[in-house]
């Protein structure tokens, strides 16, 4: 696991996240062995979040990268939100600085 995950990760961390796993259902413990398999329910709950990054994270991740870029037509309305977000921010901070 550690070269896999993380060299720090440790057998009691993954231990706590087995177990977390197994108490959601998202896993099961084979009888008799040390291996756990992946249930129906663990399936379909990975299905559901690799469905979400591909068509929801993915590419709202994709549009806030290009905020600083000029758009080659009108920005969405989250763009123009995470805009007027930032800019409203940035007054703010310029506030404080000068009461500062």
């Amino acid at each position: 696991m550690a070269a896999l995950h993380d060299p720090a990760y440790t057998s009691r961390q993954a231990s706590y996240d087995l177990r977390r796993l197994r108490l959601k259902g998202i896993i099961e413990r084979v009888p008799h062995t040390r291996t756990y398999r992946v249930t129906s329910h663990g399936r379909r709950v990975a299905s559901f979040f690799t469905r979400l990054a591909a068509r929801v994270v993915v590419p709202v991740l994709t549009e806030l990268a290009a905020i600083d870029r000029p758009p080659p037509t009108a920005p969405s309305p989250l763009v123009s939100a995470w805009r007027s977000f930032d800019a409203e921010l940035a007054k703010m901070a310029r506030a404080l600085a000068k009461a500062a």
